[in-house]
């Protein structure tokens, strides 16, 4: 007996049905975006953190006119001693969490990649000093502890 036209019937019904189901074209790939630019923008991050890190403590304590000079003066061994040190640890933890995010949630991105559902904690911070390269997708050296002078 030939089954021929019965696996004709049967893929062309299969093939029917992924088709009718598959997302619309119109769907967006949110997640699989961020998780990539997470994935491949974390390690240049991570290696900057000392960098911004110094790099927002004297711009905010010296070049701004928040502090008056008595207080520079007395702050600065404080600041270096504890401020220095955590942000840097806490830039530097941000960072890793971001570049795990990304190398974790990126099959999850692939698989919701026709859907419009976005998933993901780290989202950037975009504005006027928010990082040293901010040009979509390109997003690194953060200025996570500009909040601290706010």
């Amino acid at each position: 007996m030939d089954y021929r036209p019965v696996r004709l019937l049967g893929s062309m019904a299969a093939l029917i049905m992924v088709l009718t189901s598959a997302p619309p074209v119109f769907a967006k790939a949110e997640t699989l975006k961020r998780q990539a630019s997470n994935a491949l923008n974390g390690p240049p991050d991570m290696v900057l953190q000392p960098y911004t890190a110094m790099s927002t403590f004297v711009r905010n304590m010296y070049l701004r006119d928040h502090f008056s000079l008595a207080s520079k003066i007395t702050l600065t061994p404080l600041m270096l001693v504890v401020y220095a040190p955590s942000c840097t640890f806490l830039s530097l933890m941000t960072s890793v969490g971001r570049f795990a995010e990304g190398i974790f949630l990126l099959p999850l991105g692939a698989a919701l990649a026709g859907t419009d559902e976005d998933i993901g904690m780290w989202e950037p911070i975009h504005g006027t000093n928010a990082a040293l390269v901010d040009k979509a997708p390109i997003y690194f050296g953060a200025y996570y502890c500009e909040g601290f002078f706010k």
